[in-house]
């Protein structure tokens, strides 16, 4: 079975065997098979068997056994390494905790999400991986299709040459097909020479931005997904930003349980940064439906987390239009509702309304009847309980 890493982390197999369980889930009404599930695979990415286990051919019941032999013979493992081992540790107790908790909860949102390529917790260059030899600054990505070969591989300075040439094209040019290109190349080559140092997450957080700004949520997916496993080995970059990031990312995707486990391993000293203590509100704001307050937030995103706000902001304009709808009565004027919802101007406003069937006043074309307009924005908010999680499985 042939391995592409860097756009395909997983066996096509293995996604067809998700989407049986899944959907067993749902025609069975299965509560909770989905999350058994994710454990489950999760446990065997963990233990590096992704590629080695026949996915065609396997089925739930076998996976569960096969997850449980394994925990066993691991922790028949650790025992023996405990009873013959008499070091003992030394230095502050409370910090080393703490880089743990911290290390559980980068791994655990890395599971949750499309899993990276699988790489040892290092931080040197080169540990028994090839090393590049290609002088070229500029490279295709090109899906491997076989062992990569050293002379078509950029090595870790040429590597550092091409990320100060994006940056310069990208700020001059914009030409994100280009430079997406080139970023998922650059990615490879560190990929292939298991490269993992500070470079390695500049690159990554320089590729997440761009792709945000861009719109390209897939490809931001990805890239987010390998920072947290290089945060979790205490590589130093933007960690609390992308952690204001992972929240929002979240709220959009609307994943209960990844969002439970992230807060319940938030350290004080992270609630304490102003753009994750931002994403916490706009948690809180919608949890709360405070659509008021959710749109004074989404006002004031700091650093790029309107570019993630915009992905769920029709649905929290609808979810406002249907509470607002059932409260007042008989109209509102559409300028309220576009100084409310944060409208950039009054036309952006009526689109919206139009595109929600919403009922105007025959009488005055700028306010619109909420009774008869509750069914409308009903209607809408429905169709955005469904997701499209782009870049995952």
């Amino acid at each position: 079975m042939q391995k592409d890493t860097e756009s395909n982390p997983w066996p096509d197999s293995l996604k067809e065997f998700i989407g049986k369980c899944i959907q067993d889930a749902e025609e069975n009404n299965h509560v909770g098979l989905q999350d058994e599930v994710k454990v489950l695979i999760s446990r065997q990415y963990e233990n590096g068997n992704i590629w080695n286990i026949d996915w065609s051919t396997m089925n739930l019941d076998a996976l569960r056994k096969l997850t449980a032999i394994q925990d066993q013979m691991q922790d028949d493992k650790k025992r023996k390494l405990d009873q013959s081992s008499n070091v003992s540790f030394s230095g502050d107790q409370t910090e080393r905790a703490k880089k743990e908790k911290r290390k559980r909860r980068f791994l655990a949102d890395e599971r949750s999400s499309t899993p990276s390529t699988p790489v040892e917790p290092e931080k040197s260059v080169n540990d028994g991986a090839i090393v590049g030899r290609s002088t070229n600054l500029e490279k295709r990505y090109l899906r491997l299709t076989s062992d990569p070969d050293p002379n078509t591989i950029r090595p870790l300075p040429i590597l550092k040459q091409t990320l100060e040439l994006l940056k310069k094209k990208w700020k001059e040019e914009k030409n994100y097909a280009y430079i997406c290109d080139q970023f998922k190349s650059l990615r490879q080559d560190l990929t292939v020479q298991r490269i993992q140092n500070d470079f390695s997450v500049l690159v990554y957080e320089i590729h997440a931005r761009i792709a945000l700004e861009k719109g390209d949520i897939g490809e931001y997916n990805q890239c987010q997904t390998q920072l947290f496993h290089l945060y979790g080995f205490d590589i130093p970059g933007k960690v609390k930003e992308f952690l204001a990031y992972r929240i929002l990312y979240i709220l959009y995707t609307r994943n209960r349980s990844e969002m439970n486990s992230l807060l319940a391993n938030l350290e004080d000293e992270e609630k304490k940064n102003p753009a994750v203590q931002h994403a916490l509100e706009v948690r809180s704001a919608i949890a709360t439906s405070d659509y008021y307050r959710f749109f004074q937030l989404y006002l004031t995103a700091p650093n790029m987390g309107g570019y993630l706000m915009d992905l769920f902001v029709e649905r929290e304009r609808v979810n406002a239009m249907y509470t607002i709808s059932k409260a007042y009565r008989p109209s509102v004027s559409v300028e309220f509702i576009a100084n409310t919802l944060a409208f950039e101007d009054m036309d952006e406003c009526r689109n919206f309304l139009l595109e929600c069937q919403s009922v105007f006043d025959p009488n005055d074309p700028e306010r619109v009847l909420m009774k008869e307009s509750i069914d409308k924005f009903d209607a809408v908010k429905k169709k955005h309980a469904v997701v499209d999680i782009k870049g995952q499985i």
